[in-house]
């Protein structure tokens, strides 16, 4: 310990990461004899060393033929290793998809400084400054050693807030040109115009206007095109907003301790003890509703469509955006820091996929998200980034660094990954906000290594993904739901709850490769409860309670609008359509029952507040309209 400071909840930062598959091309095993480790693959794709051990991978030839699914017992930030032989032969051909649970996307860290050329040469590689070194001679005279700083720039950026530092050595070169660049941040091969400022002086003084090489520009002027983007680190897509959130539980690990005796004499302590099996829970959250997205992560399955005409095709994405694939309503990002992507503008595709085809950039209409349940064995999965940070720490979100020792002196990050959501609680009462309170189970708690950035190194909440406008950000409100009962509007609803159970189980498997980590949850029996508390003018729910068969919409004598209904609105300022013109939650149910009903007998004579449960086994319709983006390639 090298810091008698203690961490405080000032410094606590939580974020969402998405887990999709991660697909991995060109892929060869040309390392070693036994054929187990993926040794290369296409792109610059960095992975969080340890992340993924555990998780499964799929190996495919690059003609679709399956090879087989295999167990990721280790990983570095460019390999593979698996439980298993992949093949008896070296392949040079084969495509990897790490299969989604568990699996956070991966993604790089843009460092705000790089460097320009006017050769085309550059430094390269992961952990290098990028910074290429451009000769820019005086007219004459001597000086010694200056800088010049926030020198103008010009030409086709693409963001704001650009300058330049000049470095002038003692033989009156301008050794080196450092430009940094705020904005949407650089593209590969973008050109720069470098226009040095009038107020310097002039002749032979080296603090003067620079007389700049004829072999780049003529006068005052120096053409610059960016070499290479400078990152640095590892990291996952971590800068996603998680919303409005109330509170926060962490999970909690549970390690099984055995003490053993050993059959030996000699004293009344244990003679022997060890650690077995860890196990990851209690991760919770309560937020104020303002997007739908949780409603896929507790259903399982959805699809999307997108108002307006489509935008620019992701295979020429030059900045940051969202891309959207409208057939199959897959939805992916750009992050700037690829220098061989497959978009041709140093663009990183998060998550990675195999075809940029049919993808283009979202507009800003709203997105229509439908909702249906997943019948299979497993539920969509997602990583929480969970980071502790001292407010010595200058730079607040840099990489972890230091040795074994002293690298969590100042920061500790922890990625809870392979959650998935056991149980949706929609709450909403007179006067307040809709609220949500979603109880997790996870996988592994994993302790991030050396050199990770957490939350992408973004430290702004304003700058994270699906943080949004005023009006985007605005909670769901209760005076701006409906619900429906009986085929009826009920508008005498004081407050109620929607609740969602996946009752999910967890399962080891032998294999596993990790005491920490479970192999698999498996959900079970799905059930929907619904609790009203409500005024009433009439007897129906009481008849309803009476009844010895289900409600069910579709029946003889009932309307097909007999469901139970309930729907929120709020105003948006991006329409999906002319006809959709509200950001809208809107779920409805079919075969209820009505469970139990409370009629109170008040003593101060006031009107009768009924407690009413119902209990729902169809879901018939779940859909979320709105600008919240939810990466996904299912």
């Amino acid at each position: 310990m090298v810091s008698n400071e203690v961490f405080v909840g000032a410094g606590q930062s939580v974020t969402f990461v998405p887990e999709t598959n991660i697909y991995l091309a060109d892929c060869s095993n040309t390392t070693g004899t036994t054929h187990t480790v993926i040794d290369s693959w296409n792109g610059d794709i960095s992975l969080v060393p340890k992340l993924y051990v555990g998780c499964m991978a799929k190996v495919e030839l690059s003609n679709g033929t399956l090879v087989g699914h295999f167990m990721i017992v280790d990983n570095t930030s460019t390999s593979l290793t698996f439980n298993e032989s992949i093949h008896g032969s070296d392949l040079t051909n084969l495509d990897v998809t790490i299969l989604s649970y568990g699996s956070p996307v991966p993604s790089v860290v843009t460092l705000d400084t790089l460097g320009a050329t006017n050769t085309g040469s550059s430094t390269t590689g992961a952990d290098a400054s990028a910074i290429a070194t451009v000769t820019i001679t005086y007219a004459g005279g001597s000086g010694t050693e200056a800088s010049y700083s926030n020198i103008a720039l010009e030409g086709s950026l693409t963001g704001s807030g650009a300058f330049a530092t000049i470095v002038v050595n003692n033989s009156n070169v301008i050794s080196s040109v450092t430009i940094t660049k705020g904005g949407d941040g650089y593209v590969v091969g973008e050109t720069l115009s470098l226009v040095t400022s009038s107020g310097f002086g002039g002749g032979s003084d080296p603090t003067g206007i620079p007389t700049l090489d004829a072999s780049a520009s003529s006068g005052n002027n120096a053409r610059l095109t960016v070499a290479s983007i400078a990152t640095h680190g590892h990291t996952v897509l971590s800068d996603s907003w998680l919303g409005l959130v109330n509170s926060f539980t962490p999970p909690t690990v549970e390690v099984t301790l055995n003490q053993m005796n050993l059959a030996l004499g000699g004293t009344r302590n244990f003679t022997h003890q060890y650690k077995g099996a860890e196990t990851v829970s209690g991760a919770s959250f309560d937020v104020n509703m303002n997007n739908g997205s949780w409603l896929y992560y507790t259903l399982g399955s959805m699809s999307v469509s997108e108002g307006g005409n489509a935008g620019s095709a992701l295979s020429s994405a030059s900045t940051a955006k969202t891309f959207i694939n409208r057939t199959t309503g897959q939805i992916v990002r750009t992050v700037l820091g690829s220098v061989t992507s497959t978009t041709g503008g140093a663009m990183m595709v998060c998550p990675p996929i195999k075809s940029v085809s049919n993808f283009t950039e979202r507009t800003t209409n709203d997105l229509v998200y439908t909702f249906t349940e997943l019948n299979g064995d497993s539920l969509p999965s997602f990583a929480i980034d969970m980071t502790h940070t001292k407010a010595s720490n200058s730079d607040k979100l840099d990489a972890l660094s230091g040795t074994p020792d002293s690298a969590h002196d100042n920061m500790w990050a922890k990625l809870a990954t392979g959650c998935q959501v056991n149980s949706l609680t929609m709450n909403f009462a007179e006067g307040e906000e809709l609220k949500a309170s979603v109880d997790l189970v996870t996988k592994t708690l994993f302790d991030c290594p050396e050199l990770y950035y957490p939350q992408r190194n973004v430290s702004t909440v304003s700058d994270l993904h699906n943080f949004g406008t005023t009006v985007e950000n605005y909670p769901f409100m209760f005076s701006d739901g409906g619900i429906k009962i009986f085929g009826q509007t009920f508008s005498r609803i004081k407050s109620g709850s929607l609740a969602i159970s996946n009752n999910l189980t967890a399962h080891r498997f032998i294999g596993n490769y990790d005491r920490r980590s479970v192999s698999h949850h498996t959900p079970a029996q799905r059930t929907y409860d619904l609790n009203f508390t409500m005024l009433i003018t009439d007897t129906r729910v009481w008849e309803e309670l009476r009844r010895s068969d289900e409600f069910n919409a579709s029946g003889a004598g009932v309307p097909s609008s007999g469901v139970v209904q309930i729907k929120f609105t709020k105003p948006t300022s991006t329409a999906h359509s002319n006809s959709v013109t509200e950001e809208i939650i809107d779920l409805q149910f079919s075969d209820y029952i009505v469970d139990s009903v409370t009629f109170p007998f008040p003593d101060d004579k006031s009107a009768l507040e009924v407690e009413v449960t119902m209990k729902a086994r169809t879901l018939t319709h779940a859909s979320y309209t709105g600008s919240w983006e939810i990466i996904n390639t299912d």
